[in-house]
């Protein structure tokens, strides 16, 4: 069964990995660092981080209307 985070744990973990790119040259070397600091599986941080991109870039779009 997968562990479920709440949303202030991945909120946390993608917000450390964004600060973090600049050091490790990637989204993935660093969410592989924050994931050994945190616990948790590197894979589930990076496609949270990439979850967070897409909705991000969802709720820049204009609203066609």
């Amino acid at each position: 069964m997968p562990k479920k985070y709440t949303a202030e744990e991945r909120e946390r973990a993608v917000r450390m990995v964004r600060e973090q790119v600049p050091e490790f040259g990637s989204v993935t070397a660093a969410a592989g660092a924050v994931a050994t600091r945190l616990g948790m599986s590197r894979e589930t941080i990076r496609n949270w981080c990439k979850q967070d991109e897409i909705d991000a870039e969802e709720s820049s779009r204009p609203v066609d209307g």
